[in-house]
């Protein structure tokens, strides 16, 4: 294969990586009262008892036949204790409001503010920054060949192609993610510190794997901040390219998601240069089956090929 074709492969390749980023414009943790329902063995007991003679025996009678008013007592002591418990605990709940400001190290008590925020500035026009970290390519066949010389030429065109569709992708956003559809479980830790006129909020995001074809607001990383569409997206538009991602081995991985606010707390409102939302992707082909059209058709396999793309978005 001429450089011509070869360069021209490489550049479908890197439309892959930038196109998908073009459309990047656990368990559940269930929370109770802390009571525990208390249920034992029935244990049994000896009662000394008249009969009608006036003989008297020493019977063993079951704790479940004990007498009823005794029982109606316990569980009126039980649900005394259960109410008076939830009373204090709705007494201690942080009143949280947007213009409340906020000291905790509570995660779930964190996501309430920053979705209060959020909802807020909604709107705000913000800047998304997307740069290539490193692209290492190891083995690609074309047409059942490796020819590393050409290799090593493609790769410099692939990273140049991959650097201007990040750039082109790069720009204006408004507020990252689905914050109204975020869980506790989203978010490894979380702390607000007010100082009386600002509220700082810093979190680290649950990190996030994803296979070929992952949603753009799924996910922990996906809801805080918004992820890739996948790679069935980038596809659409290459018509000229066909790719088994099905029998592929292909992931995208979202590494050290964290964020990053300050909060004016008269008004709630973001401070400007003092917000960031940022995650590290790195996008596995580690296997990959493909045809491409280059004034014929040609197959392509690919293995052990890293792109790694830094992700950001300030306001």
């Amino acid at each position: 294969m001429n450089t011509k074709s070869l360069r021209a492969l490489y550049f479908v390749f890197a439309l892959i990586i930038s196109a998908t980023v073009f459309s990047s414009c656990g368990k559940n943790v269930i929370q109770s009262d802390g009571l525990d329902e208390v249920t034992s063995e029935n244990e049994t007991l000896t009662q000394i008892v008249t009969d009608d003679n006036g003989e008297t025996k020493v019977v063993t009678v079951e704790s479940t036949t004990l007498d009823e008013t005794t029982k109606n007592d316990e569980k009126t002591n039980k649900e005394t204790k259960k109410t008076s418990s939830n009373t204090e605990k709705s007494t201690l709940k942080k009143n949280i409001t947007l213009t409340s400001g906020l000291n905790s190290n509570d995660v779930s008590e964190v996501m309430e503010y920053y979705k209060l925020v959020a909802k807020k500035n909604a709107s705000l026009k913000m800047k998304k920054n997307l740069s290539l970290v490193s692209l290492d390519c190891k083995q690609v066949l074309i047409d059942g060949k490796s020819d590393p010389e050409k290799l090593e030429i493609g790769m410099n065109v692939f990273d140049k192609a991959a650097r201007l569709g990040l750039k082109i992708a790069s720009g204006k956003t408004t507020f990252p993610g689905n914050p109204s559809a975020l869980r506790v479980s989203d978010w490894k830790n979380a702390k607000a510190v007010n100082d009386g006129t600002y509220t700082t909020i810093t979190v680290s995001v649950t990190p996030q794997k994803d296979g070929y074809n992952g949603k753009e607001f799924e996910g922990s990383c996906g809801r805080s901040m918004q992820v890739l569409a996948g790679f069935d997206t980038a596809m659409e538009s290459l018509s000229m390219m066909t790719a088994d991602f099905e029998h592929g081995d292909v992931s995208i991985e979202y590494q050290n998601p964290s964020i990053k606010l300050k909060v004016l707390n008269s008004t709630g409102e973001l401070v400007e240069n003092s917000c960031k939302w940022y995650y590290k992707t790195k996008i596995n082909l580690n296997r990959l089956d493909a045809t491409m059209k280059v004034m014929k058709m040609h197959d392509v396999h690919l293995e052990k090929s890293i792109g790694v793309i830094e992700y950001s978005v300030t306001y």
